[in-house]
C-alpha cells in the first residue's frame, strides 16, 4: 500500500493556505480574541476531505468515497473558505450589517447558505446536468433541501426567543438571509466550476513546467545567497562606509534581505555607498535579470512543445475517448 505522506503534505499545505488567507485579516480586526475558534471553524471544512480520503485509503465504502480525487476535494475545500474572507472584508465596510465584533444569527445564516450553495454548485457540473437527466433531479433535490434548511434556521430563531412580532420578523429575516446566500452560492459555485475547467489546461501546462520553475527558484535562491555573502564580505572589508542604513553589527540576514530586494529590483532602505558595493549591486541586478530571461526562454520552448503536442498528450480524457470511441 502506498504511503500517504505526499497526500498528507498536500492536505496540510492547502489547509495552511486557507488559514493564511483568513487569519491575518481576522487578527487585524479583532486581535487574538476568538482567533482559535475562528481557526477551528475554517479548518472544519477540511474534516470531510480527511474522512473521505481515509475511506479511500482503507477502501471503506468505495462507492461513497470514490468519484472525486484528493486534489479536486482540496480545491473545493479551499474555495469554500473564501466566504469567511469575504465576510471579514465586508465587515470592514458594512460593520452594522455583518459582524461588528458580535455573533449575528442572520450573518451566520447567510454565510451558511452561501457555503451550502457553493458546495452544491461545485459538486454538480453543468455538463452533467445537460448530459444526464438524473443530474437535474439531483440538483433540484439539494436545492430544495437547502431551502428547507433556510426554513429550519428561521423557525429555530423564532422558537429560541420569546414570541413577538419582532422575533417573527427576525426569524423571517434569518430564513431569507440563508436562502439569499444559497442562491448566490449556487451561482458562484457553478461559475467557479466553469472557471476551474477553463483553467485546467493552464494547470496541466504548469505541471509540465514544474521542473523548470523549480530550477528557476533554486537558481534565484543561489544568486541571492551568493551575493549576500559578497555584500557581507564587502562590509567586513570596508566597514561602515560600504553601506548606509546598516547597524554597526549586522547579521547575515541583513545582507540576504538587501540581496533579495536587489535581485528583484524592488529597492531597499539599505544603500550602497562605496564603489565596490555599488558594483556588486549592479552586477547582481544584471545576473538576476539574465537568469530570469534564460528561464523564460526555456519556458517558452516548453510552452510551444506543450501546444504542439496537442490535446492527446495533455488531456487524459481525450486519450481515453480516442481509444474507446463508444
Amino acid at each position: 500500500m502506498k504511503a500517504p505522506w505526499l497526500d498528507l503534505a498536500k492536505f496540510f499545505g492547502v489547509l495552511s493556505c486557507s488559514l493564511l488567507l483568513n487569519l491575518p485579516l481576522y487578527f487585524f480586526k479583532y486581535g487574538t480574541t476568538g482567533i482559535i475558534s475562528f481557526s477551528l471553524i475554517v479548518s472544519s471544512i477540511y474534516i470531510p476531505v480527511a474522512v473521505l480520503e481515509v475511506f479511500r485509503y482503507y477502501s471503506i465504502i468505495p462507492g461513497f468515497s470514490g468519484g472525486q480525487t484528493l486534489i479536486r476535494r482540496l480545491k473545493i475545500a479551499f474555495i469554500l473558505t473564501l466566504p469567511f474572507f469575504i465576510a471579514n472584508v465586508a465587515d470592514e465596510f458594512f460593520p452594522r450589517i455583518v459582524y461588528h465584533g458580535e455573533f449575528r444569527t442572520e450573518t451566520f445564516a447567510s454565510v451558511g447558505g452561501l457555503l451550502y450553495g457553493m458546495l452544491t454548485g461545485l459538486l454538480i457540473f453543468r455538463r452533467d446536468a445537460k448530459i444526464k437527466p438524473k443530474a437535474k433531479v439531483v440538483r433540484k433535490y439539494w436545492t430544495r433541501l437547502g431551502l428547507a434548511l433556510g426554513i429550519v434556521f428561521g423557525t429555530v430563531t423564532l422558537l429560541a426567543n420569546s414570541p413577538s412580532f419582532s422575533t417573527l420578523l427576525h426569524g423571517l429575516f434569518v430564513m431569507l438571509a440563508f436562502d439569499l446566500g444559497l442562491g448566490v452560492g449556487l451561482v458562484l459555485g457553478q461559475n467557479v466550476n466553469d472557471w476551474l475547467e477553463a483553467l485546467e489546461p493552464t494547470f496541466a501546462l504548469l505541471r509540465q513546467m514544474a521542473r523548470t520553475l523549480v530550477a528557476y527558484a533554486a537558481g534565484f535562491l543561489i544568486i541571492i545567497l551568493l551575493f549576500a555573502s559578497f555584500f557581507a564580505a564587502t562590509w567586513r572589508l570596508q566597514g561602515a562606509r560600504s553601506f548606509a542604513g546598516i547597524s554597526e553589527t549586522p547579521a547575515l540576514s541583513t545582507f540576504i534581505y538587501f540581496s533579495l530586494l536587489t535581485a528583484t529590483t524592488v529597492g531597499s532602505d539599505i544603500v550602497p555607498r562605496s564603489h565596490l558595493s555599488r558594483s556588486l549591486t549592479g552586477l547582481e541586478s544584471i545576473v538576476a535579470l539574465a537568469w530570469t530571461l534564460v528561464v523564460f526562454a526555456a519556458l517558452s520552448v516548453r510552452f510551444m512543445d506543450f501546444i504542439h503536442s496537442g490535446p492527446t498528450q495533455s488531456d487524459p480524457s481525450t486519450q481515453k475517448e480516442e481509444q474507446d470511441p463508444r
